[in-house]
Protein backbone atom coordinates (compact mmCIF):
# COMPACT_ATOMS: atom_id res chain seq x y z
CA UNK A 1 0.00 0.00 0.00
CA UNK A 2 2.72 2.10 0.83
CA UNK A 3 4.52 1.52 -2.45
CA UNK A 4 1.19 2.46 -4.05
CA UNK A 5 0.99 5.99 -1.97
CA UNK A 6 4.59 6.97 -3.24
CA UNK A 7 4.07 6.02 -6.70
CA UNK A 8 0.41 8.72 -6.58
CA UNK A 9 2.86 11.45 -4.94
CA UNK A 10 5.30 11.32 -7.44
CA UNK A 11 3.01 11.55 -10.15
CA UNK A 12 1.24 14.08 -8.98
CA UNK A 13 4.39 16.42 -8.47
CA UNK A 14 5.57 15.29 -11.81
CA UNK A 15 2.21 16.27 -13.16
CA UNK A 16 1.94 19.46 -11.17
CA UNK A 17 5.67 20.71 -12.31
CA UNK A 18 5.03 19.42 -16.19
CA UNK A 19 2.24 21.65 -15.76
CA UNK A 20 4.62 24.48 -14.57
CA UNK A 21 6.95 24.14 -17.39
CA UNK A 22 4.32 24.04 -19.74
CA UNK A 23 2.96 27.39 -18.72
CA UNK A 24 6.17 29.34 -18.41
CA UNK A 25 7.39 28.06 -21.54
CA UNK A 26 4.13 29.31 -23.18
CA UNK A 27 3.45 32.88 -21.31
CA UNK A 28 7.04 33.39 -20.00
CA UNK A 29 7.92 34.02 -16.00
CA UNK A 30 5.29 36.57 -14.99
CA UNK A 31 6.35 36.51 -11.11
CA UNK A 32 7.71 40.03 -12.45
CA UNK A 33 5.00 41.63 -14.02
CA UNK A 34 2.76 40.67 -10.97
CA UNK A 35 5.10 41.83 -8.04
CA UNK A 36 5.86 45.37 -10.10
CA UNK A 37 1.93 45.17 -10.27
CA UNK A 38 1.26 44.59 -6.66
CA UNK A 39 4.20 47.55 -5.07
CA UNK A 40 2.94 49.99 -8.20
CA UNK A 41 -0.76 49.65 -5.94
CA UNK A 42 0.61 50.99 -2.50
CA UNK A 43 -1.50 47.84 -0.86
CA UNK A 44 2.12 47.63 1.58
CA UNK A 45 1.16 51.40 2.72
CA UNK A 46 -1.76 50.86 4.08
CA UNK A 47 -2.36 49.76 7.32
CA UNK A 48 -5.28 47.79 7.27
CA UNK A 49 -3.55 45.41 5.64
CA UNK A 50 -0.92 44.48 8.40
CA UNK A 51 -3.45 43.17 10.84
CA UNK A 52 -3.48 39.37 9.37
CA UNK A 53 0.70 39.63 10.03
CA UNK A 54 -0.30 41.24 13.06
CA UNK A 55 -2.02 38.16 13.92
CA UNK A 56 0.09 35.67 12.85
CA UNK A 57 3.08 37.44 14.99
CA UNK A 58 1.27 37.40 18.49
CA UNK A 59 0.37 33.12 17.98
CA UNK A 60 3.65 32.34 19.15
CA UNK A 61 3.10 34.07 22.78
CA UNK A 62 0.86 31.22 23.48
CA UNK A 63 4.00 28.80 23.24
CA UNK A 64 5.87 31.28 25.52
CA UNK A 65 2.92 31.06 28.35
CA UNK A 66 2.95 27.47 27.89
CA UNK A 67 6.48 27.08 28.54
CA UNK A 68 5.55 29.96 31.62
CA UNK A 69 3.27 27.61 32.97
CA UNK A 70 5.68 24.57 32.76
CA UNK A 71 8.08 26.13 34.79
CA UNK A 72 5.51 27.25 37.31
CA UNK A 73 4.31 23.70 37.54
CA UNK A 74 7.94 22.49 38.64
CA UNK A 75 7.67 24.80 41.90
CA UNK A 76 4.98 24.44 44.73
CA UNK A 77 2.28 25.97 43.53
CA UNK A 78 -1.09 24.27 43.47
CA UNK A 79 -1.35 21.98 40.29
CA UNK A 80 -4.88 22.66 39.82
CA UNK A 81 -4.30 25.77 39.27
CA UNK A 82 -1.39 25.57 36.95
CA UNK A 83 -3.36 22.78 35.05
CA UNK A 84 -6.66 25.24 34.78
CA UNK A 85 -4.48 27.94 33.57
CA UNK A 86 -2.85 25.40 30.89
CA UNK A 87 -6.42 24.29 29.60
CA UNK A 88 -7.36 27.86 29.74
CA UNK A 89 -3.94 28.57 27.82
CA UNK A 90 -5.59 25.74 25.54
CA UNK A 91 -8.77 26.47 24.69
CA UNK A 92 -7.77 30.46 24.20
CA UNK A 93 -5.43 29.49 21.97
CA UNK A 94 -8.23 27.27 19.77
CA UNK A 95 -10.93 30.13 19.99
CA UNK A 96 -8.75 33.22 18.77
CA UNK A 97 -7.89 32.39 15.03
CA UNK A 98 -12.03 32.46 15.28
CA UNK A 99 -12.34 35.46 16.86
CA UNK A 100 -9.57 37.53 15.19
CA UNK A 101 -10.36 36.20 11.63
CA UNK A 102 -14.10 37.43 12.29
CA UNK A 103 -13.14 40.94 14.09
CA UNK A 104 -10.42 41.91 11.15
CA UNK A 105 -13.14 40.59 8.58
CA UNK A 106 -10.26 38.00 6.98
CA UNK A 107 -10.08 36.40 3.65
CA UNK A 108 -11.46 32.58 4.50
CA UNK A 109 -7.94 31.48 3.44
CA UNK A 110 -6.35 32.84 5.83
CA UNK A 111 -8.84 32.45 8.73
CA UNK A 112 -8.40 28.47 7.64
CA UNK A 113 -4.40 29.55 7.13
CA UNK A 114 -5.28 30.92 11.30
CA UNK A 115 -7.19 27.53 12.27
CA UNK A 116 -4.86 25.01 10.56
CA UNK A 117 -1.84 27.09 12.65
CA UNK A 118 -3.72 26.98 15.79
CA UNK A 119 -4.64 23.84 15.47
CA UNK A 120 -0.90 22.26 14.87
CA UNK A 121 0.43 24.38 17.49
CA UNK A 122 -2.67 23.14 20.06
CA UNK A 123 -1.53 19.77 19.14
CA UNK A 124 2.29 20.94 19.87
CA UNK A 125 1.13 22.31 22.97
CA UNK A 126 -0.60 18.80 24.08
CA UNK A 127 2.51 16.89 23.69
CA UNK A 128 4.97 19.22 25.13
CA UNK A 129 2.38 19.25 28.08
CA UNK A 130 2.25 15.36 28.78
CA UNK A 131 6.27 15.21 27.96
CA UNK A 132 6.68 17.34 30.53
CA UNK A 133 4.75 15.80 33.16
CA UNK A 134 6.57 12.45 32.26
CA UNK A 135 9.77 14.23 32.74
CA UNK A 136 8.63 15.74 36.19
CA UNK A 137 7.05 12.00 37.17
CA UNK A 138 10.46 10.36 36.64
CA UNK A 139 12.42 12.85 38.14
CA UNK A 140 10.43 12.02 41.28
CA UNK A 141 10.50 8.44 41.15
CA UNK A 142 14.19 8.48 40.77
CA UNK A 143 14.71 10.93 43.05
CA UNK A 144 12.92 8.39 45.50
CA UNK A 145 14.89 5.44 44.43
CA UNK A 146 18.21 7.41 45.24
CA UNK A 147 16.69 8.27 48.43
CA UNK A 148 15.82 4.55 49.66
CA UNK A 149 19.35 3.34 47.87
CA UNK A 150 18.02 1.78 44.67
CA UNK A 151 20.47 1.24 41.92
CA UNK A 152 19.56 2.97 38.87
CA UNK A 153 21.70 0.99 36.07
CA UNK A 154 19.42 0.95 32.56
CA UNK A 155 17.12 -2.21 32.45
CA UNK A 156 17.63 -4.23 29.72
CA UNK A 157 14.33 -6.51 30.79
CA UNK A 158 11.99 -3.23 31.10
CA UNK A 159 13.52 -0.83 28.05
CA UNK A 160 13.91 1.58 30.73
CA UNK A 161 16.86 4.05 31.31
CA UNK A 162 16.49 4.16 34.46
CA UNK A 163 15.35 1.27 36.61
CA UNK A 164 12.98 2.99 38.47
Amino acid sequence: MRGVVNLLVILLITSNLNNVFKQTYKNGFSLGKGYKALVESNMFFLLENYKTLAGLFTMPFFVGIAFALEVLNTTRFPKWIVTTLIITNLTILLIYPVIFSFLVKSHYAIGAYFLLYSTSMILKLISFHHTMYDVRHIVVRTLEAQRNGIDLSPSKIEGTIFGV
